[in-house]
């Protein structure tokens, strides 16, 4: 295992591949951690040098107290990336990862040469939403709030089919830090990244 230090905590992470591969950054999604990326990892057909990591709150990274910003995530990542030796870095971002990587793009455009998105926005969704679910996150848990998730995550045909898997994405969402999981919702409750996207070459 490995850990670097950034403001407030560590942050678990792994790097794979030569060392002198271009370098590609995974940012994972709300509720999960880095072994996300397991599937895509294997399938991967170029070298890449692949950094993962455990965003604050989530997996086994450490959580400092009080709610957090995207721009904090993004400081974060940057912080990563310098104590892995990480210069310039193509980055894959899923949900609040995508904000995550637009983040350090917009504010550090040297050191992104790409950018991969996915099921993100320059906002998701609103105030409201996300005010919601950080009351029920802190009053009723994770795992009282996992089967809506995995309703969202997978299609009823996929986890009708694949009960096992389903299983084990269910107990990594149950088993993440309830306090870092709603300090990251109310990261998603203020982040418009709008005009910073704007920006983005």
């Amino acid at each position: 295992m490995r850990a670097a230090q950034v403001e407030g905590g560590w942050l678990h992470h792994e790097v794979s591949g030569p060392g002198d591969a271009p370098p590609l950054v995974l940012v994972n999604s709300l509720g999960t951690d880095l072994r996300l990326w397991d599937v895509l990892l294997a399938r991967l057909q170029h070298p890449w040098r692949v950094l993962r990591y455990d965003k604050r709150g989530h997996g086994l990274s450490s959580a400092a107290e009080g709610d957090w910003t995207v721009e904090r995530h993004a400081a974060d990542l940057l912080a990563l990336m310098d104590a892995t030796g990480i210069e310039r870095a193509a980055l894959f971002g899923v949900s609040v990862g995508g904000l995550i990587a637009q983040a350090v793009a917009a504010a550090a455009p040297a050191r992104v040469h790409a950018l991969v998105l996915a099921c993100t926005a320059a906002r998701i969704g609103d105030a409201a939403l996300w005010a919601a679910r950080i009351e029920e996150v802190r009053v009723r848990g994770l795992p009282a709030m996992s089967e809506a998730v995995m309703e969202r995550w997978f299609s009823a045909a996929w986890r009708d089919a694949e009960p096992g898997p389903l299983a084990l994405w269910r107990a990594m969402l149950e088993r993440q830090l309830p306090e870092g999981y709603a300090a990251t919702c109310a990261a998603l409750r203020d982040a418009d990244l709008t005009e910073a996207a704007a920006r983005i070459a």
